[in-house]
């Protein structure tokens, strides 16, 4: 609470998606003042009103794959003190991690349920993983 304000982190790219931040980020907006409300009941209104805090984006990595955003938001939550990032996140490392646990998971699946499915969508993989690297 040092800063008065709900730093937004976001690691998708609206750009390249063709949609805008704001409108994404909406409904999540809405719901401060309920949060905010719940906050003052529970601290017999000791705790700032955070529903009036400014929201900045701030710029930081932003993910290779649209699967990657929960290891940028672990990543985030460790490396960011308030200000900036700590540490660089290199997005090209989730690639290969995302590829991995897919990989592990289609063998499962290979060996276990669906092995014509999980072929297909493990040389998508293979060819996609090849091109971003």
């Amino acid at each position: 609470m040092l800063h008065q304000r709900i730093d937004v982190l976001d690691s998708n790219d609206y750009f390249l998606n063709c949609t805008d931040k704001l409108d994404r980020h909406e409904a999540v907006f809405a719901k401060i003042p309920i949060i905010d409300a719940a906050f003052q009941k529970v601290s017999n209104r000791k705790l700032p009103r955070v529903h009036r805090w400014k929201r900045p984006f701030i710029n930081v990595t932003k993910q290779a794959l649209l699967n990657d955003c929960m290891f940028f938001i672990w990543k985030y939550m460790e490396y960011y003190d308030g200000e900036k990032l700590t540490k660089e996140i290199n997005p090209v490392s989730f690639i290969s991690t995302t590829f991995f646990i897919c990989f592990y998971f289609c063998i499962f699946f290979q060996l276990v349920l669906l092995p014509d499915m999980c072929t297909n969508f493990f040389k998508f993989l293979c060819s996609f993983f090849c091109l971003v690297l």
